[in-house]
């Protein structure tokens, strides 16, 4: 990961095939087929990253019963 050091643990911003990349998870299917994962690193948290709920990954606990 860019910037990575023992001070930096936060991931401040990831790129999936060169793309810009808000989730918080990465697919089967991704991973399957080769993704290109570039993960910059940074001291403090990002916030706006991955807050959105699209960006969640699918759980049955939220379905409404």
């Amino acid at each position: 990961a860019a910037d990575n050091e023992a001070s930096k643990r936060y991931i401040a911003d990831i790129k999936l095939n060169r793309e810009s990349y808000s989730k918080n998870y990465f697919t089967h299917e991704d991973l399957t087929k080769g993704a290109q994962i570039e993960m910059t690193m940074s001291d403090k948290p990002n916030y706006k990253r991955g807050v959105q709920p699209a960006d969640f990954p699918y759980s049955f606990s939220n379905e409404k019963r």
